[in-house]
């Protein structure tokens, strides 16, 4: 009688618990001092209430999280409809300056201003064209298999004829032949959900390829015109962060976060930001309509999630209203004519700084600000805006993803599930938590006594290690958080682990060090079935430009180079592979400096040099000498507890 093995499974929730009281723990060691006192119980308060946020118990596509969300989309809609856009009218000359509403009024007016002033002309076709391409995320009509180039060029999917014109014209000036693309013609868009937190996801919708090609090149317009004032955008959250640090000591800096913001850039606003010109090329490059539950609905957006023009034209409207309002503060005429000279020298300041919408700008204009923008429809989060003055020298900010109290970083570590409770996620799910563990103890206790209060979070994970069997992987800094336990750049991490076994790090003679990493794969599925195809998993480097192999038994449906069976990639019944890779140089010094400190992470290499040292003397043997590389010698006590074959 044959038994059928059954998988291990573990976890992950008991583990995560026993986390979080690791670290509330270290945080009343580590932060005992009165002195530290609020900053302790704020960090605390938010463990508590928000390490499981990106932890959903029923998994992100439960039932329950997608009615909330889907309930969440349908109220915001309603509430566009009928919301009446509140736009200066011909009574705006005839107020007083001190009336409230004329301040406001001026600074929707000189908003205005500035909005067609960086969009400037429409641009010609040939600038249009010079930054089309195709993105690496899905579009209608393709599934996760088919975001490649090869795929995309094959069906582009259109709605509105103008962008099926403009991608034949991007194909005849880069040369591609019409036999190498077709077209297919699509009514609307298609409604869609991505994880967000523990109680709601995201909507998002998939649109056409051809209107994306081109959304993608307008977008990059709109960020190049805004690079002439010194708007980066590859470099506005970096700058975020640093002025919500500070803000967090001085207090004359606001931040100011919205709720659903891409989702309530409606059409009415657009049309009166933009010029005439502008709103027939913006409209022309998005789905008037989607596909909700299987029900056609006309959107009240502009653009969605999803549309690359959504970004860029959220950015310049709330872009336009922070510096209207702090402009129209400063001066004391009456014009709405902004200065552009003053817009570049408040740019230089960094009082002023928008990223999407996330806004900072100076206290005092905060409140008109606000004003302004509840007034266009938007929607601001409490939660996530602080415009408070510092009391008693304490003062919180948090933007793009930064907390920060009287200049420390109080930001909690959010943990996240597994991709399965199978032993094969145990490992990379293991080491994601430790390294995102690891960045927080050192913003919280220092780069210096960072490693004595992570003691418990390891002694959690080596029991849990030891009980399923576990190699480890050691990987350089570099590398993403779940290919492994990231511990190179402190020596006393290695030490933390000396009682677990790892996976071999080679060191060959020619410095070229190789290890082996974590990496997730995915299995194709049957669509029509759902059964996995030979148990077979992708093994190219990237996912989405591979090209599968069928077994023979599968040969009798391929016809003309193609599987006329309808197959995909279920992100659900992958799993994570052990990879090898080679380092750099730069990773080199990190692994001798815990070589030298450790002599058990030695014992690794060992094996694999001694191995290497004698394969080179053989080659070597037989031309000009070369001396063998001897840089890590063995000791005879390190050498009685290297580990037996």
């Amino acid at each position: 009688m044959t038994t059928c093995k059954q998988k291990q499974l573990f976890d992950a929730s008991k583990i995560a618990r026993s986390l979080l009281t690791c670290i509330t723990n270290a945080l009343d060691g580590g932060l005992a001092d009165p002195a530290h006192d609020q900053y302790r119980l704020l960090l605390k308060e938010t463990y508590e209430k928000k390490f499981f946020k990106k932890f959903p118990q029923g998994g992100s596509d439960s039932p329950s999280i997608k009615r909330a969300t889907l309930r969440a989309f349908i109220a915001n809609a309603k509430r566009l409809r009928s919301f009446n856009l509140d736009l200066p009218s011909s009574a705006f000359l005839s107020r007083r300056s001190s009336d409230p509403r004329f301040i406001e009024d001026r600074v929707l007016l000189m908003s205005r201003e500035i909005f067609r002033g960086v969009l400037g002309s429409v641009p010609k076709l040939h600038a249009l064209l010079e930054n089309c391409r195709h993105t690496s995320g899905t579009t209608l009509g393709l599934s996760f298999l088919e975001t490649n180039l090869e795929d995309k060029w094959k069906n582009v999917s259109y709605i509105h004829e103008d962008a099926k014109w403009i991608v034949s014209r991007y194909a005849d000036v880069v040369g591609i032949q019409e036999g190498d693309y077709s077209f297919s013609r699509k009514s609307a868009s298609r409604y869609a959900q991505v994880p967000k937190n523990d109680t709601i996801n995201r909507s998002i919708f998939v649109e056409p390829t051809a209107e994306v090609f081109v959304a993608v090149s307008i977008m990059e317009y709109i960020f190049d015109r805004l690079s002439i004032l010194g708007f980066d955008v590859d470099k506005q959250q970096v700058l975020h962060n640093r002025l919500a640090f500070s803000s967090s000591i001085h207090g004359r800096l606001a931040t100011i976060d919205s709720t659903m913001a891409s989702d309530s850039v409606t059409t009415d606003l657009i049309a009166w930001y933009s010029t005439l010109e502008w709103y027939n090329l913006l409209r022309t490059f998005r789905s008037e309509r989607s596909l909700i539950k299987g029900i056609v609905c006309e959107l009240p957006t502009f653009c969605t999630m999803g549309n690359p023009m959504t970004f860029a034209l959220e950015t310049l409207i709330f872009y336009s209203v922070a510096y209207a309002s702090v402009l129209v503060t400063a001066e004391k005429t009456r014009s709405c004519i902004p200065d552009w000279d003053a817009i570049k020298r408040i740019r230089r300041s960094k009082t002023v700084s928008v990223f999407g919408d996330d806004v900072i700008l100076p206290t005092e204009n905060a409140s008109l600000f606000v004003s302004v923008i509840e007034r266009l429809g938007f929607i601001i989060n409490l939660d996530k805006t602080c415009m408070d003055l510092p009391t008693k020298g304490n003062c919180f900010r948090e933007s793009c993803g930064t907390d920060y109290l009287a200049g420390r970083n109080v930001r909690a570590f959010f943990i996240s599930p597994p991709q399965s409770q199978n032993t094969s996620s145990l490992g990379p799910w293991l080491a994601q938590t430790f390294n995102g563990i690891q960045t927080k103890y050192i913003s919280y206790f220092g780069t210096l006594n960072y490693v004595y209060y992570l003691g418990p979070v390891v002694e959690v994970m080596l029991e849990v290690i030891k009980d399923f069997d576990i190699k480890i992987m050691i990987v350089p800094d570099s590398y993403p958080d779940d290919s492994g336990f990231k511990v190179l750049s402190d020596p006393r991490l290695v030490r933390c682990f000396r009682s677990c076994l790892f996976k071999p790090i080679m060191v060959n003679a020619s410095d070229q060090i190789s290890f082996n990493y974590w990496r997730f794969r995915y299995t194709r599925v049957d669509r029509g079935h759902g059964l996995m195809i030979n148990g077979h998993l992708r093994v190219r480097e990237k996912l989405k430009t591979e090209s599968w192999k069928p077994s023979n038994d599968r040969l009798s449906h391929i016809k003309n180079g193609r599987d006329t069976l309808s197959t995909y990639v279920n992100k659900k019944i992958g799993g994570y592979v052990t990879a090898r890779a080679l380092t750099y140089v730069g990773e080199i010094t990190h692994i001798r400096r815990a070589t030298y400190r450790l002599p058990s992470l030695y014992q690794l290499i060992g094996t694999s040099e001694r191995r290497y040292n004698r394969v080179f003397s053989i080659r070597r043997s037989c031309s000009t000498p070369i001396p063998v590389d001897r840089r890590f010698p063995r000791s005879e006590k390190t050498r009685s507890r290297a580990p037996a074959k």
